[in-house]
């Protein structure tokens, strides 16, 4: 008669027993987490080789397919080992061959002989955008200054030409670039747009428009599966035709000190940085980011059905079960994060489900070696120490 509120009984015990070791999990994370993360790992390598987040992997498996689409909106001219009178050339062939805007994606530090050629070609320029350097003061992200800039900065800002800011956000000096500053926020030159953000304002002000609405200072670059149009200049006359209606970027691709690293290339030219940033506004392919209570929240219910499997199996296949049900919780969060990255552009970071999937039969084990622990206190004390045992045997 007593069977069914038996049953009941054990099934509460059990329910509370892994929400409690879930728990126990939860905090172990939060504890360890960190620790790994910085001091713990800057013992062992550099802060720039363990830049990696699990949307880098998406990002590396979804650009390494056979799918890809050649952009149509953008063309890149490299200028490697161009001086400035070709620089000026190739300005002026972008302008009269009807180009949309054009991207000169590099700096002129002191001005030189025959440099009237290449100032007149920028004058004459139809929606031209040239790059400031930025820095951010006191470490505020929401604070720069002007860092750099052409000799004639100064001279140029009253006129047709725009100035943006080329600076590449990173977590470190030569960190990972994921992401784009939409707006540089200075006190002596107010709001400035980012180069990406001012050559789309040049072609779709209706793209900056969805940009500015979605109120964001960083925006995630969506590097996978594009692909660009590279003309050198010595073929440049003979495919103008492809430069028409398009924004073409000007700078240099294999300049050493412009190469970063992305999630799809381990080095990746600052002006390819910006083709790809540019075309994620004009195709308004933003990705979103799942909040990071959702991506702990997923994580604490994959590890409370591993603490509640662990705790309801008795011995024989119950270690060899877990396991398998490890595996497979890795493989198909895998899978949905890929699938919602390619398919939904919305980014869910699997990289905490994994920790606790990994600290639930951790967290286990602590939890019934400390009623172990107890229970035998309790009996050296002569204390009455049922719930404990009944906890620990259930």
């Amino acid at each position: 008669m007593n069977a069914p509120g038996s049953r009941k009984k054990l099934l509460t015990m059990r329910l509370t027993k892994g929400v409690g070791i879930t728990l126990l999990a939860f905090g172990l994370s939060l504890i360890l987490m960190q620790p790994f993360s910085s001091s713990t790992s800057a013992m062992f390598a550099t802060p720039e080789r363990n830049d990696f987040t699990i949307p880098d992997f998406y990002n590396l498996v979804a650009d390494s397919r056979a799918v890809s689409r050649l952009d149509d909106n953008i063309v890149i001219v490299n200028i490697d080992n161009s001086d400035r009178a070709e620089i000026a050339d190739i300005l002026t062939v972008a302008s009269l061959s009807g180009a949309a805007a054009i991207g000169l994606d590099a700096m002129f530090d002191d001005p030189r002989d025959g440099d009237e050629v290449l100032l007149d070609a920028i004058k004459h320029c139809h929606a031209l955008v040239q790059p400031l350097g930025m820095k951010c003061l006191d470490n505020r992200p929401d604070s720069f200054a002007v860092r750099s800039a052409s000799y004639f900065y100064a001279a140029h800002t009253d006129s047709t030409s725009t100035f943006a800011g080329a600076d590449l956000p990173s977590k470190y000096e030569k960190g990972m670039i994921r992401e784009m500053q939409t707006v540089f926020h200075t006190a002596e030159a107010g709001d400035i747009q980012s180069f990406a953000v001012a050559l789309a304002g040049k072609v779709s002000p209706e793209a900056v428009d969805r940009l500015n609405k979605r109120g964001k200072s960083l925006e995630m670059i969506t590097y996978h599966s594009r692909r660009f149009r590279i003309i050198e200049p010595a073929d440049l006359i003979d495919r103008s035709d492809e430069l028409t209606g398009r924004v073409v970027l000007v700078g240099a691709m294999n300049e050493r000190g412009d190469l970063h690293p992305t999630p799809v290339r381990s080095s990746m030219p600052g002006v390819m940085i910006h083709a790809h940033a540019l075309a994620t506004i004009l195709d308004g392919a933003y990705m979103t980011s799942l909040p990071k209570a959702a991506n702990m929240l997923i994580g604490c219910v994959l590890c409370f059905i591993i603490v509640i499997t662990h705790v309801s199996l008795s011995s024989g296949i119950k270690g060899l079960l877990i396991r398998i049900m490890q595996l497979s919780f890795l493989w198909i969060a895998v899978q949905i994060g890929y699938w919602c990255f390619v398919s939904h552009n919305l980014v869910i970071d699997f990289s905490y489900s994994l920790l606790m999937l990994a600290f639930g039969v951790f967290a286990c084990d602590i939890w019934n070696g400390l009623a172990a622990i107890g229970s035998w206190i309790a009996s050296r004390l002569r204390i009455p120490y049922k719930l404990i045992t009944r906890t620990n045997n259930n």
